[in-house]
């Protein structure tokens, strides 16, 4: 009698603790917080959802990492006092909560090599229903409401460049959507300051998505539809005047000393460029990106980066680089024209 007694005082105390936070939802990662110092913080994004449901809790990664790899796995759980307790197959992780809101959940974590590590969680409800979300092969203008402007080109179903105001250079990234529940999240691999970001709403001519932190920010992408012709683009050019921002120009028409041509030369085809000076040559694969206006080249990681073309006529080429061996000492953007010397 007494052990059935015990039993039961031992279920109604863990019953009143279950019933202390309403926890059952779907939490989307929002932000996690270090103390690397006393009174400093880091602040990254979470790269994972959790689904609390009665006694078990799903994790549904969403992290590209070294392995590109988006995992999901359900847990049982408990509340002991102000504590989420994991049984995990390696261990048992312990999440103190710190606070329940209509809107959020946040947890301090203390089995970490950082004091006061917080994780913040936002609730997501009422899934939004998207149509038209075949992002590849699509350019867009990018507005957040914190002011900040971008353009980003889904150039292919793996890859997209950022294009905008505040880069030196297009700067490539891996993306997928990750889908959980029909709620849709994209997902760049360039996450430590990208964060993933919740999509919800899109149209085929504007989506809306929300980035989720310390503040919220409510991010829209609209269309992009002018596309340059590129049909002038293939052929041999040669270099016939340059200049960078600081107005340093070399005019090709007059004496080189030593008698050395130090120009570039192009010959380009639909998927392949080849680029040759008085030191090298290097034949690279290129991409056009969905509006193209940028030449890019294959790998994004080649020193050549990409050429925003400013003027493409018949026998007329200028393009916009970012030179790397020009940073150091000046403005490392420069202008460069051609003229076409054969049809290919």
């Amino acid at each position: 009698m007494k052990r059935i007694t015990f039993i039961l005082l031992l279920f109604i105390l863990f019953s009143s603790c279950q019933d202390k936070y309403d926890l059952d939802g779907i939490w989307i990662g929002a932000y996690e917080k270090y103390e690397y110092e006393k009174d400093k913080y880091q602040i990254f994004p979470v790269s994972y959802l959790i689904d609390i449901n009665s006694d078990s809790i799903t994790f549904k990664h969403y992290d590209f990492g070294i392995f590109q790899w988006d995992t999901m796995y359900t847990r049982k759980f408990i509340i002991d006092e102000n504590n989420l307790i994991v049984n995990s197959e390696i261990s048992i992780d312990t999440f103190r909560i710190d606070g329940v809101y209509n809107d959020s959940i946040v947890f301090k974590v203390d089995n970490s090599n950082f004091k006061n590590r917080t994780l913040v969680f936002k609730k997501l409800d009422n899934p939004p229903k998207l149509n038209d979300l075949d992002l590849s092969d699509k350019a867009y203008s990018l507005v957040c409401d914190n002011g900040y402007t971008d353009s980003v080109d889904f150039i292919n179903d793996r890859v997209l460049i950022h294009i905008g105001n505040y880069r030196p250079y297009p700067i490539e990234n891996r993306w997928f959507i990750n889908e959980y529940k029909d709620f849709k999240i994209l997902v760049q691999n360039d996450m430590l300051f990208i964060p993933p970001q919740l999509i919800t709403y899109a149209d085929k001519d504007l989506i809306k998505l929300t980035a989720f932190g310390p503040k919220d920010l409510n991010i829209e992408m609209r269309l992009l539809t002018s596309k340059m012709d590129l049909n002038q683009l293939y052929g041999s050019w040669q270099e016939i005047s340059r200049n960078n921002s600081d107005s340093v120009e070399y005019e090709w028409s007059q004496r080189f000393p030593n008698n050395k041509d130090w120009r570039l030369n192009l010959n380009i085809s639909k998927d392949s460029i080849e680029i040759s000076d008085l030191k090298s040559k290097n034949a690279l694969n290129l991409i056009t990106n969905t509006t193209n206006q940028y030449i890019c080249f294959n790998p994004f990681e080649s020193e050549w980066k990409a050429w925003k073309i400013l003027l493409l006529e018949n026998d007329r080429l200028v393009i916009e680089r970012y030179n790397m061996k020009l940073h150091i000492y000046s403005d490392p953007f420069e202008i460069i024209e051609f003229k076409k010397t054969k049809s290919r």
